[in-house]
């Protein structure tokens, strides 16, 4: 009877466990060539991870060293490989969800010109950008972007503040179809 008792304890505590949300905040910050990423993943609100980390300390490598391009030596491979991983990112993607997306920029190239052609082309990609966010999350609140040009000055300084959470059996079940989509 307490053997019982105890596995239907322990499955209660594993289908309670499968609908405990995880989020994770991102803040990061560009400012006077000073990167900063915060990255804080938190269950039921209790922080399980809490990382500042300095991206200009970091080992200065490059990305491509550790890629393997052997397995993508025709473009069907490479196709196939794109499609594999836009099928994964779409597979978390569409259980995640939006809470907090705030991103301000100030950007000055010295010019009036070219601050403006600038700030226009950083419009257009925060906007592509969030466009994507909007159709690939479940949004739950409206992300708020700015873009203040200085025209007189060369500046550069960028703030993104962001919230995501996903359900831990949504997730779970995300990584089993992205784990299938890559056995393929």
């Amino acid at each position: 009877m307490l053997l019982l008792l105890i596995s239907l304890l322990l499955i209660l505590l594993f289908i309670f466990t499968l609908f405990l949300k995880i989020y994770v905040t991102v803040n990061y910050s560009f400012k006077d060539y000073e990167q900063q990423l915060n990255v804080s993943i938190s269950v039921y609100k209790f922080k399980i991870v809490n990382r500042e980390i300095q991206l200009d300390e970091l080992e200065e490598r490059s990305f491509v060293q550790d890629f393997d391009f052997g397995s993508l030596s025709n473009e069907d491979s490479i196709v196939t490989t794109i499609r594999k991983v836009t099928r994964a990112l779409n597979a978390i993607l569409n259980k995640t969800k939006l809470h907090k997306l705030n991103w301000s920029s100030l950007i000055g190239t010295g010019e009036a010109s070219s601050t403006g052609v600038v700030s226009g082309a950083l419009w257009a990609l925060k906007g592509t950008l969030i466009g994507i966010f909007a159709e690939k999350l479940i949004l739950e609140c409206k992300p708020k972007v700015e873009v203040n040009p200085r025209y007189q000055q060369e500046y550069v300084q960028t703030n993104l503040d962001c919230m995501v959470s996903i359900r831990i059996g949504k997730a779970i079940q995300a990584l089993i179809k992205v784990r299938k989509t890559f056995k393929q």
